[in-house]
């Protein structure tokens, strides 16, 4: 069921985000700045957040995969992070 002039949306969730932020981006839509400005904020203090309770080297104890992984492929440990398009 649709409502209004709306379509129905079909597709992988990482394609269907990209498509779409690409129409937004070619017709001019943009968030607004001050929830950029949130959002920003809001991701700060989770990178705060992960580093003071996950990638926490616990002495003698064994390197975790919460740290290993942005060692070794850090753009692969972002991959599956939100992007939010400024432009």
């Amino acid at each position: 069921m649709t409502k209004g002039y709306a379509l129905p949306l079909v597709a992988g969730a990482r394609e269907a985000l990209r498509v779409l932020t690409l129409a937004a981006s070619a017709a001019g839509i943009k968030p607004a700045p001050a929830y950029l400005q949130e959002m920003a904020a809001v991701k700060a203090q989770w990178e705060k957040q992960l580093q003071a309770e996950v990638c926490v080297q616990v002495p003698g104890g064994a390197v975790s995969q919460s740290q290993v992984i942005p060692v070794l492929n850090p753009a692969e440990s972002r991959e599956s992070e939100p992007r939010i398009s400024q432009t």
